[in-house]
C-alpha cells in the first residue's frame, strides 16, 4: 500500500489540536488516575509547553496521511529531537481513521514515517505506547520496534 504525507493545512489544525488535548486528557484519566478536571488542566499545560507556537512550533511536524488516491486516511505528528549528539524522530501521535484500520494502513504509515525520518537524516524513531494498547504494541513489535523502558503501576485501594 502506497501512502504519502502532506503538511497539515491550517484549517485542519484546530480540530487536530483539540482531539490531541482531549485524547491526552482521557488517557490521563483512564490510565493515570487523574480526575477529569486535573487531567484536562495537565493536558493543556503540557500541550502549551510542548507546542508554544502551535502548528508552527520549532522541530514539530504535522502531516495528513493520504492513500494513493489522495484521500485522507489519518494524521501523524512527530518531532525532531537530539540526544547525545544524535538526531532522531519522536512519534507523538499517529491516528488512522477508524474505517481504514486493520487494512495495512498503520503498517504503511509507519514505513512512510521511517522513510521521512531517514530523508531528514534522523537516526531512529522513539515512541510511547499505552501498555493497554495491545494492537499498537503488536504492530510496533512486528515492525521491529523494541521496548526500551517499561513503566508499571499498581493502584492501592
Amino acid at each position: 500500500m502506497q501512502l504519502s504525507f502532506r503538511p497539515m493545512r491550517s484549517a485542519e489544525w484546530a480540530p487536530f489540536e483539540e482531539a490531541l488535548r482531549r485524547g491526552y486528557a482521557e488517557e490521563l484519566s483512564g490510565l493515570a488516575g487523574y480526575d477529569a478536571a486535573s487531567a484536562a488542566r495537565r493536558a493543556n499545560e503540557e500541550h502549551a509547553k510542548l507546542l508554544p507556537d502551535g502548528q508552527e512550533s520549532t522541530g514539530q511536524h504535522f502531516f495528513v496521511i493520504e492513500d494513493g488516491a489522495g484521500q485522507s486516511v489519518g494524521t501523524i505528528w512527530f518531532a525532531e529531537q537530539e540526544e547525545y549528539g544524535t538526531r532522531y524522530a519522536y512519534l507523538y501521535d499517529i491516528h488512522i481513521d477508524e474505517g481504514r484500520r486493520a487494512q495495512g494502513v498503520g503498517t504503511a504509515a509507519m514505513a512512510a514515517l521511517e522513510a521521512e525520518a531517514a530523508r531528514r537524516g534522523l537516526s531512529w524513531i522513539d515512541l510511547n505506547v499505552s501498555g493497554t494498547n495491545d494492537v499498537a504494541r503488536g504492530l510496533y513489535r512486528k515492525l521491529g520496534y523494541q521496548e526500551t523502558f517499561v513503566r508499571m503501576r499498581k493502584p492501592l485501594d
